[in-house]
């Protein structure tokens, strides 16, 4: 009988330390082995306080409500995942139930802005010319380069102009060149927005991607005659007299 009694201490001192440790748990570390405590609490609530039983419930429901939670998340990531994986874009096309499904890529208009009307001084000044085959060119906006008096040219690329301007016979005189291996130039006729007329000689650059037509020789007197400055704004246009080129300059905002 006094083993028995000793074995029955010795089992309530045991029982006593890990009331004591499993209650150390809770109160530091409520989510840290609380699964043991919750199972001890149930099956032999005679070890603690109806205190501690109270504070391993809250715990046992707070617990719950957070992982409830993160399950319900868990569960949207994989449906939003498996959204993206049914329906997966790429720059080659659209993936929907593991076959691809071809992209219609919306390209960026790249269509010229409507012609303008040429202004009618310039209308009457072609007829009192006799001129015809009036034709809209291109719209340009001055660079540093157009406006430096030392390049003395006024630059247009083959991309900008927007119909066929030359005969055959002019094409060739813009694709000749010099001894000096320099472009030989066709003589035209420029109208500046005062309706004052200059010869100059447009000559054709052909570059690696296009071919550059500048207006040369007297560009520096249109330029200080009308005071040009960058970011000024041209239409331009052309029309023939006779078998002579003209093109007009006309002010964007006049």
């Amino acid at each position: 009988m006094s083993e028995k009694k000793v074995l029955l201490e010795d089992i309530a001192d045991v029982q006593a330390k890990m009331k004591m440790e499993l209650g150390k748990m809770v109160l530091k570390y409520p989510y840290n082995g609380f699964g043991l405590t919750r199972i001890v609490s149930q099956l032999a609530p005679q070890f603690y306080t109806k205190e501690d039983l109270n504070q391993i419930e809250e715990l046992h429901k707070k617990f719950w409500q957070e992982s409830s939670l993160h399950n319900n998340t868990t569960e949207e990531t994989k449906s939003m995942n498996n959204n993206v994986k049914r329906c997966h874009e790429t720059n080659e096309g659209k993936f929907e139930g593991g076959k691809r499904i071809k992209l219609i890529m919306m390209k960026k208009s790249t269509s010229p802005p409507p012609q303008p009307d040429l202004p009618d001084q310039f209308m009457n000044r072609i007829r009192e010319l006799d001129g015809s085959d009036v034709r809209y060119v291109m719209y340009k906006k001055l660079s540093n380069t157009d406006v430096n008096v030392n390049n003395n040219r006024l630059s247009m690329t083959s991309k900008q102009i927007r119909c066929d301007l030359f005969t055959e016979r002019e094409k060739a005189i813009l694709c000749s060149t010099d001894e000096d291996n320099r472009p030989v130039g066709l003589e035209v006729v420029v109208l500046d927005p005062s309706l004052r007329e200059f010869d100059i000689t447009l000559k054709k650059w052909d570059m690696q991607s296009t071919s550059v037509y500048n207006l040369v020789k007297n560009w520096k007197l249109i330029l200080s005659q009308n005071n040009l400055q960058v970011d000024h704004e041209f239409h331009i246009w052309y029309f023939r007299v006779s078998n002579k080129v003209y093109f007009i300059l006309s002010n964007k905002d006049p």
